[in-house]
């Protein structure tokens, strides 16, 4: 009986780390054509964009929950932006990879180091080698709840929250400041959860 049960242990135990193998190659896989550079961009490159004067970092770390989205179908859910005093800065991005037998999602985080730049418009460096990203929080509301952060070049923007629901009129605000500096949000979608 004993020898029967772990069999069966051993079989379960594969099975459960070749989905999550195969939930982990998705990710790197959606991330690596997500940030694939193209000639494409969503934003009107003779708008002016900035950096928002109330830019804090110690303020801006921590979570925040992508609200709306327009990029390349990536499957980012969840940004943070985080200060390790060995590591350095870097943004980390929680991507949802399910997979296609509809078993469990789960998060895989992807870690950009930050590189160069000024406070609010930082250098990502791709963990991949492949182009770096330059978000800019252009808006962020006064108590630090809702932020617009859109990439200059125009390869994706993100309404930002630190609650998955509510703030309604911070999103819509979010949302016309990324329209006044440049970007296209006929595209802009919520993503999936």
């Amino acid at each position: 009986m004993h020898r029967a049960y772990t069999t069966c242990a051993q079989a379960v135990h594969r099975r459960w780390a070749r989905r999550l193998m195969f939930v982990y190659v998705c990710a790197l896989t959606v991330t690596a054509c997500a940030t694939q550079s193209t000639t494409t961009s969503f934003r009107d490159q003779t708008a002016q964009i900035g950096v928002t004067s109330r830019y804090d970092h110690a303020r801006f770390a921590g979570k925040w929950f992508v609200r709306a989205v327009v990029d390349r179908g990536s499957t980012i859910v969840q940004v943070e932006r985080r200060s390790d005093p060995v590591e350095g800065a870097s943004w980390v991005m929680f991507l949802e990879a399910c997979p296609p037998d509809g078993g469990l999602c789960a998060l895989i985080e992807d870690g950009w180091q930050v590189t160069s730049g000024v406070p609010g418009a930082e250098v990502l460096r791709d963990p991949r080698g492949g182009a770096e990203w330059r978000p800019v929080v252009v808006w962020i509301d006064e108590g630090y709840r809702t932020a617009a952060v859109g990439d200059a070049d125009g390869q994706f923007a993100w309404v930002l929250d630190r609650a998955l629901t509510g703030g309604d009129d911070r999103i819509q605000a979010a949302r016309q400041v990324l329209e006044f500096s440049g970007f296209d949000l006929s595209e802009m979608r919520e993503p999936q959860r």
